[in-house]
C-alpha cells in the first residue's frame, strides 16, 4: 500500500481527491487479486460465478477498502 500511496501522492491533486483515488485503487487491486486467485482454481473447483463474486468481494472489502482506511488513518 505504501507504493500505491506514494504514486498517488506524487499527482498534483487536492487531499480529498488523493484519499478517494487511493481507496478506489486499493479496492480495485484487491478485487483483481481475488479474481486472479479464482481464475487459477475455477478450472478444477468452485467454477460458478457466485464464487467469483465471493473471491473478489471479500478481499476488496476487507483488504482493499478497510486496509486502505487503516493505512490512511495510521500514516495520513
Amino acid at each position: 500500500m505504501n507504493l500505491l500511496w506514494n504514486c498517488i501522492n506524487r499527482i498534483s491533486l487536492n487531499d480529498q481527491l488523493k484519499i478517494t483515488t487511493f481507496l478506489f485503487c486499493s479496492t480495485v487491486l484487491a478485487a483483481l487479486m481475488g479474481f486472479s486467485i479464482w481464475w487459477c482454481i475455477h478450472f478444477f473447483v468452485l467454477n460458478r460465478m457466485d464464487w467469483m463474486i465471493c473471491f473478489m468481494g471479500y478481499p476488496a472489502l476487507f483488504a482493499g477498502f478497510f486496509g486502505g482506511v487503516f493505512y490512511l488513518w495510521k500514516w495520513y
